[in-house]
């Protein structure tokens, strides 16, 4: 193992612990929150905890800084930084993904009567801030799996240029097929655009000309997929002139 791979791991075990860390907190201030619960009486006015218990951004503090650890990896082959996968990246998200995505921080309640028992009306919120930590939201969420046998999507961001998605091989290459959403398509089912970026820095060049239909319906999907883990208002990239719609064909 070189040096620089093993800073990489240092760093990745570094942004596990930050993540462990965010989701303990959160756990114990739920379950303090679960104590006032119990106690509270049923009530027109809602009951906030932002400040009471763990504040929420106790909470959110250690995935600031698994943040900066991730901008500190140079993940990308080019000047900007991104999201393209890695072994140990992959390792994250597989330890983590599903279990972020279903963590979710308690902000506050409101109680009302029912003439059986009461309801809890419960405000909450995303445990990783898509807008405060883009970076781990990608790494941890996306890509979201196979689009093809042993390929898949990953999702980027060169600065304000937008989020796009790279066709690349499992063990993290990257090809010069980029998937795009910013044109209006003939079948609005299928808006993903897909076209060549950045190939002097490419490491294989497929052909989605060559590709039949049931691969690239797999690949619109996968496609689609990411694109519904970003956040509402994500900015996405502008296709080009030269760019194609995947689908139909």
């Amino acid at each position: 193992m070189d040096s620089e791979t093993g800073d990489v791991l240092a760093q990745v075990a570094g942004i596990s612990q930050l993540i462990q860390l965010a989701l303990e907190r959160n756990l114990a201030r739920g379950e303090e929150i679960g104590q006032q619960v119990r106690e509270l009486f049923p009530s027109k006015e809602p009951l906030f905890w932002n400040e009471s218990n763990v504040p929420v951004d106790n909470i959110r503090a250690p995935l600031r800084e698994a943040e900066r650890l991730l901008r500190d990896i140079n993940i990308t082959d080019g000047p900007n930084p991104g999201v393209s996968e890695t072994p140990h990246l992959r390792e994250l998200r597989q330890r983590y993904g599903e279990l972020v995505q279903a963590t979710f921080i308690e902000l506050g309640s409101q109680r009302l009567n029912a003439s059986w028992s009461y309801i809890d009306l419960v405000e909450v919120a995303p445990l990783i801030d898509p807008i405060e930590t883009p970076v781990l939201y990608l790494v941890v969420t996306l890509p979201l799996g196979k689009s093809h046998k042993k390929h898949e999507v990953t999702a980027e961001e060169h600065n304000q240029s937008g989020y796009h998605l790279h066709y690349a091989k499992l063990n993290g290459i990257r090809s010069d097929v980029l998937f795009a959403f910013g044109r209006n398509p003939p079948d609005p089912e299928n808006p993903v655009t897909w076209e060549r970026h950045g190939s002097g820095k490419a490491r294989y060049f497929p052909d989605p000309e060559s590709w039949n239909f049931k691969k690239r319906e797999n690949v619109n999907k996968v496609c689609l997929a990411a694109k519904a883990k970003l956040p509402s208002d994500a900015r996405l990239f502008t296709p080009s002139r030269n760019s194609k719609f995947l689908l139909p064909i």
